[in-house]
C-alpha cells in the first residue's frame, strides 16, 4: 500500500457543453454517485468525460446495428458486416478501459480503497457547482 498516496477532494463535476444528449444522460446517471463515494475529483474530469462520449457513441452505433442488422448488402449486392458493428465493438472496448480506470466495473470497484467517507457539506457542494458553471 502507498502510504503517501494523494487524496484529492471529491468534486461534483458539471458536464461539458459539447456532450451529446446520450452522454449527458450517462453523466447525470453516475456523476453524483461517484462524487458521494469520493471517487470523482477534478483529476478525473478528462477520463470521465471520455467515458461519457464513448458511452454515447456505443449507444448510437448499437441503435444502428439494431435498425440495420449485423449483416448488410452493399449497393452491388455483396453481403458485408455492418460497419456500425465495428464502431459498437470498439466503443465497448474503450468503455471497458475507462470503466476500470474510474472504478465503474464490479471487479475494479472491489479493488478501490477509499478512506473514511467525508460528510457532504451543502455549502461546499454549492460553491463547487457555482465555480464550475463560471469556469
Amino acid at each position: 500500500m502507498n502510504d503517501r498516496e494523494p487524496h484529492p477532494d471529491p468534486v461534483l463535476l458539471s458536464p461539458p457543453e459539447d456532450l451529446s444528449e446520450l452522454g449527458r444522460k450517462e453523466w447525470d446517471r453516475i456523476a453524483r454517485e461517484l462524487f458521494e463515494l469520493g471517487m470523482l475529483t477534478n483529476l478525473d474530469r478528462a477520463g470521465f468525460e471520455a467515458y461519457c462520449h464513448t458511452y454515447a457513441r456505443w449507444q448510437e452505433a448499437k441503435a444502428q446495428v439494431k435498425k440495420l442488422g449485423m449483416i448488410i448488402k452493399t449497393k452491388k449486392g455483396n453481403i458485408i458486416q455492418n460497419p456500425y458493428l465495428a464502431v459498437e465493438n470498439k466503443a465497448m472496448e474503450q468503455m471497458k478501459s475507462f470503466m476500470v480506470e474510474l472504478g465503474l466495473s464490479l471487479s475494479s470497484r472491489s479493488r478501490v480503497k477509499i478512506g473514511k467517507k467525508k460528510p457532504i457539506d451543502p455549502l461546499s457542494e454549492f460553491q463547487n457547482r457555482r465555480q464550475h458553471r463560471e469556469a
